[in-house]
């Protein structure tokens, strides 16, 4: 199982700031966070009605708590 989760990522060597993005989590048969895309997605389909039904399951993300990237965990 999958979904759309808002992760939040630490960047910066010198000067530590956060950025944040949609990402693909991978739940393992428990429920618990597995793993999660490496990078954030943007939003795709096939056609227009492709598009936005996708635009409204990232837009679901939004309604989560936001993930660690480190971790997984929930911040």
């Amino acid at each position: 199982m999958w979904e759309y989760r808002v992760m939040r990522r630490a960047e910066g060597i010198v000067t530590k700031y956060f950025t944040f993005g949609i990402h693909e989590v991978y739940y393992n048969k428990k429920g618990e966070i597995k793993t999660w895309t490496s990078e954030s997605i943007t939003p795709h389909g096939g056609t227009i009605e492709e598009l936005r039904s996708d635009l409204r399951h990232m837009s679901l993300a939004l309604k989560k708590r936001v993930l660690d990237y480190e971790t997984g965990k929930e911040i």
